[in-house]
C-alpha cells in the first residue's frame, strides 16, 4: 500500500521544487507617487506603488486634468509611462501642455476594443519596466465596464504586487472593487468665467476629490487654470461628521 501523503508534505515537496508557493507574498513597502497636486498628495499620501488606483468620474469631471498632472510628475522624475487608451481619447498636445514627456511615453491605441485592452494591460504589467500603467476606460459605457470579469482585476492586482509600479485605472463608475487600494471619486465643482457677457472666456475649473477608499481624510479640491494649464492648490476638507441623534426622555 501506498504512503498517504498530508497536505503539509505535499507543500514541502513542491517548495522544495519551486519555492513556497502556498505562502501569501510579503508586501515591500514603497515611496509612494506624487501627483503634482499638494492638497490631493495631501490626501492621499500620493500614488501607492504595487497597487491598483482607481480614478472614477462622470465627463468633465476632472479626471484627465488629475492623470496629466500624474504623467507630468512621473515624467519630471525620469519614470516611463504606459496609457492604454481603449476608446482614442489621449491628446498628445494636452498632455505635452500639461508637462508630460512624450518620448517617455508609451501610448497604445486600442480603438474601442476593450477585450484587447484587456490583454495589452495584461502584458504591460507583466512585463513590467513601466513606472505608470494607466487603463484609461472613461469612455467605454459603464454596462460594457461592470461586465469585465473581476478575475482581470486580481491579475492586474498580483502583477503589480512589490513592483515599482502604479496602475491607474480610469472610468466612470468604480468597477474593480476590493482590488484597487486607493479610490478617488471625482466631481466638477465650479466653472469660472471672465470677460464680458457676449464674449466669455473660460479662466478656471474647480474639481473636488473625494477619497472612498481607504477611509481617513477625506475630501480635497484643486483647480486647472486655462491660461497656464496647471492645478493649483486649492482646499482641504477632513471626513464630514454626523451628528448623533438625539435621545427623547
Amino acid at each position: 500500500m501506498g504512503a498517504v501523503l498530508d497536505k503539509k508534505s505535499i507543500e514541502a515537496a513542491v517548495a522544495a521544487r519551486v519555492g513556497n508557493l502556498f505562502a501569501p507574498s510579503q508586501r515591500v513597502s514603497q515611496q509612494p507617487m506624487a501627483t503634482g497636486i499638494p492638497t490631493v498628495d495631501l490626501l492621499t499620501g500620493g500614488l501607492p506603488r504595487g497597487c491598483i488606483t482607481e480614478i472614477s468620474g462622470e465627463v468633465s469631471s476632472g479626471r484627465t486634468s488629475f492623470v496629466a498632472s500624474v504623467l507630468a510628475e512621473a515624467s519630471r522624475s525620469q519614470e516611463c509611462i504606459a496609457y492604454i487608451d481603449v476608446t482614442d481619447s489621449l491628446d498628445p498636445a494636452t498632455m505635452r501642455q500639461a508637462g508630460v514627456d512624450l518620448d517617455r511615453l508609451l501610448w497604445v491605441r486600442c480603438g474601442g476594443k476593450l477585450d484587447q485592452a484587456l490583454r495589452v494591460a495584461d502584458l504591460v504589467l507583466q512585463g513590467g519596466g513601466f513606472g505608470i500603467t494607466v487603463l484609461d476606460l472613461a469612455g467605454v459605457p459603464p454596462q460594457w465596464v461592470r461586465r469585465i470579469p473581476m478575475a482581470y482585476w486580481f491579475r492586474f492586482r498580483r502583477a503589480v504586487e512589490n513592483k515599482p509600479c502604479c496602475c491607474i485605472l480610469v472610468d466612470q463608475t468604480p468597477c474593480a472593487g476590493t482590488c484597487a487600494a486607493l479610490l478617488l471619486e471625482m466631481r466638477r465643482d465650479e466653472t469660472v468665467w471672465s470677460g464680458p457677457p457676449e464674449f466669455r472666456l473660460l479662466t478656471s475649473v474647480r474639481f473636488n476629490v473625494r477619497k472612498k477608499k481607504p477611509m481617513g481624510l477625506q475630501e480635497c479640491a484643486f483647480e486647472s487654470r486655462a491660461e497656464t494649464g496647471i492645478c493649483n492648490v486649492s482646499v482641504t476638507r477632513g471626513p464630514r461628521r454626523v451628528a448623533p441623534a438625539s435621545r427623547r426622555h
